[in-house]
């Protein structure tokens, strides 16, 4: 019934604004102020909860902002200005809605393996797991090379899961197979395979794969958990492919 479906499925409402209260129109005040109102109104609980928001000083921090909404495999996000009335039916330029574009994405999914894990932080401080730390595998030198840290798409019944898994793996010190200049907050024993979906493959100063090879290293852009797979980690995406992939993505831009 509702009620198994409601408990195998919890909905919650995020509330980001307000118009009414106690019978008072309140669109002829500053989004500041409505959001003032609306937090001293609502009583967040397990179901009802405000929607997160910063105030942005420069577009440095609404960009550094978005890329953290991003990571956590949300759309996007809404700028507003402070102290814009709110006007029915119209946004106009007091909002602005900032969205990822999808016809990046990576054509072909990766399958990395779990090096590390980084502790959770806020919400996620009761799984122990906040996001992990993902490396493809370099098959002359035998060893995994990092190329991402992830923390999208994982629900909390995988989170916990995972805690599970890692903890029996756990390692005091970075595995002599791991080549990485990035120190999750515990190492783990290269074993556990995923498959993770990607907008692209950019060059990074801190990740490792393809960095002796090409000079620079690779990393994923906005990787996010597809599934778990049943691979040793051998049997992850080699570096070679993912600089293939690499490649591959300069050849498909040129064609357009």
């Amino acid at each position: 019934g509702i009620e198994d479906i409601a408990k195998e499925i919890p909905l919650k409402l995020f509330v980001f604004d307000i118009m009414y209260k106690d019978g008072r129109n309140l669109m002829d005040l500053s989004f500041k102020a409505r959001r003032q109102i609306l937090e001293n109104t609502i009583k967040e609980g397990d179901v009802i909860m405000l929607t997160d928001y910063i105030i942005a000083h420069n577009a440095k921090e609404i960009e550094d902002y978005f890329n953290e909404c991003i990571e956590k495999g949300l759309e996007g996000i809404i700028a507003k200005d402070m102290n814009a009335k709110y006007i029915a039916g119209a946004r106009k330029f007091a909002w602005i809605k900032l969205k990822r574009s999808y016809k990046h994405e990576l054509q072909d999914t990766i399958d990395g393996v779990i090096l590390g894990y980084y502790k959770g932080k806020g919400k996620r401080t009761q799984f122990g797991v906040g996001a992990l730390l993902i490396g493809c595998y370099d098959t002359e030198e035998d060893k995994f090379k990092t190329i991402a840290k992830l923390g999208s798409g994982l629900t909390e019944e995988q989170l916990k899961e995972l805690e599970k898994m890692l903890e029996k793996i756990k390692l005091e010190k970075k595995s002599p197979r791991v080549d990485s200049t990035i120190e999750p907050d515990i190492w783990v024993e290269p074993k556990y395979v995923i498959e993770i979906a990607a907008d692209e493959i950019t060059k990074s100063p801190l990740h490792t794969c393809a960095l002796k090879k090409l000079g620079f290293g690779l990393a994923l852009r906005f990787p996010r958990l597809v599934r778990f797979r049943e691979k040793i980690a051998e049997e992850s995406t080699a570096e070679d492919e993912i600089i293939k992939m690499f490649e591959s993505q300069f050849k498909r831009e040129k064609i357009k």
